[in-house]
């Protein structure tokens, strides 16, 4: 039996490091060497292209100033030179035509392993077309697809923060960093944060070419209960591995540097209201208490 390899394609600040870590300890899982590949939304649109750019970087920096190909490979630890492969590997991958899909499935280890599930785990890849998500489908591979979703305010919240604190290294500077996002954000329907947020238009992106039943939705709010470790692994065909650790999520914020007040909160509503409709309508009983309901004086704006 070949793999099945396991697309999570986010949300963005909704467990997704987490629920990585949890199933890498799972023997009939099998985990690439980096958690986010980012391959699709670089080969496709979004297009974003400073992973390519990071990649070179880091296949640099792991050369080091005498490169690899001056024959010092020796001097290397076999460490060292297992990093040297996997960033030589990916700079290719990433820097490819984008043509040749079986170099993907070979840098997520498609050709090691037997394994029974293999995961790639990008957030970024929420934002891929219908297009992209057919093109992913028709590869040699059996795919099934999992959705994480969070609030969408808090969503939102959590990816300004995060956001800030790349680009602002200074922590004094990242609350007006952040509020500056959040301010962009709202001001736009086609920004990025909120894009991430809007859950509504990636299942709908999603569905239109991908049958339900090989999509696994799960909340945020709910991750860490049991009852969402079994439905993942009967999902996945694997028997459930223990209990999940009921740690901290990982990179989980422990201090928040900007929270919208009040009347920031009723804009994110307003332009996420389409997003609550859909998942309390589709979910019902499901959807966490934790999520705040649609308000009723919230106006959804169009979408073009």
């Amino acid at each position: 039996m070949r793999p099945r390899l396991l697309i999570c394609l986010g949300a963005q600040k909704s467990a997704t490091t987490w629920v990585h870590s949890q199933l890498a300890k799972h023997p009939a899982v099998h985990m690439p060497p980096l958690k986010e590949v980012n391959y699709w939304n670089t080969v496709r649109a979004p297009f974003t292209m400073q992973y390519r750019y990071d990649a070179r970087a880091r296949l640099r920096q792991v050369k080091g100033p005498y490169g690899l190909r001056l024959g010092f490979r020796g001097l290397l630890s076999a460490e060292a030179r297992h990093e040297a492969e996997i960033a030589a590997s990916y700079a290719a991958l990433l820097n490819g035509n984008g043509l040749d899909h079986d170099s993907y499935l070979r840098f997520l280890g498609l050709d090691r392993t037997r394994a029974n599930v293999i995961a790639d785990f990008t957030p970024w890849y929420a934002l891929l077309s219908s297009e992209t998500f057919a093109e992913i489908d028709r590869m040699p591979v059996d795919v099934s697809y999992l959705f994480l979703m969070r609030d969408p305010i808090d969503r939102l919240v959590s990816g300004v923060n995060h956001w800030a604190r790349h680009y602002a290294r200074a922590p004094d500077l990242r609350a007006r960093v952040a509020e500056r996002i959040w301010h962009d954000a709202l001001s736009s329907d086609d920004n990025m944060h909120v894009r991430f947020s809007r859950y509504d238009l990636t299942i709908k992106r999603l569905e239109a070419v991908i049958p339900r039943e090989r999509i696994m939705y799960l909340f945020y709010e709910q991750i860490t209960k049991p009852a969402s470790r079994d439905a993942l692994a009967e999902f996945l065909d694997i028997q459930p591995d223990g209990p999940w650790e009921h740690t901290d999520r990982v990179n989980a914020q422990r201090q928040t540097k900007f929270l919208p007040g009040d009347d920031e909160r009723e804009r994110a509503y307003a332009c996420l209201a389409p997003t609550y409709a859909t998942i309390h309508g589709r979910f019902r009983d499901s959807v966490p208490e934790a999520w705040l309901p649609l308000p009723s004086s919230a106006q959804a704006r169009s979408t073009p």
